[in-house]
């Protein structure tokens, strides 16, 4: 609370959220945006500064399937992970040798429902292998660093 007086959260806490950009060449954020801790992720997603082709992870907090749409005419590509409570049935399944990838699908969204799988990462980008798809997602964990870093000063 010293240190961000106009981030409080609670009454004794203040809280900040930092949506970052993060170029995965370099590994150095070309973008991050500052915000009180009250706002809900998914009411950010249209005030990121994204450019056409590029590719952006979310966490499950960030889940805004109009945003994702609107991504689709915009060709910027997203994976994110599928949210547990999403029901949808498979329109194709896809090949896939490598054992770490349980499936690849091609899925239409149907109703909510309860879903058990490991984690089923959802994506726009038809052009992408299922691993390529996980790896993008495993490079997420990179922003998590950096913010474990910014925590620990």
């Amino acid at each position: 609370m010293n240190k961000f007086p106009w981030a409080k959260f609670r009454t004794t806490k203040a809280g900040i959220k930092l949506n970052t950009k993060l170029d995965l060449r370099t590994k150095i954020p070309s973008l991050i945006n500052v915000s009180n801790a009250q706002k809900h992720e998914n009411a950010t997603l249209g005030e990121m500064e994204l450019n056409e082709n590029d590719t952006v992870v979310f966490d499950r907090g960030y889940t805004n399937y109009r945003q994702y749409a609107s991504f689709c005419n915009t060709n910027i590509w997203f994976v994110s992970p599928l949210k547990v409570n999403v029901d949808y049935k498979a329109v194709n399944e896809i090949h896939v040798t490598d054992k770490k990838i349980v499936s690849d699908e091609l899925i239409q969204m149907t109703s909510l429902t309860a879903v058990k799988n490991n984690l089923p990462l959802l994506t726009n980008s038809m052009d992408a292998e299922a691993y390529d798809v996980a790896e993008i997602y495993r490079q997420r964990w990179q922003i998590e660093l950096i913010f474990k870093s910014i925590k620990q000063k």
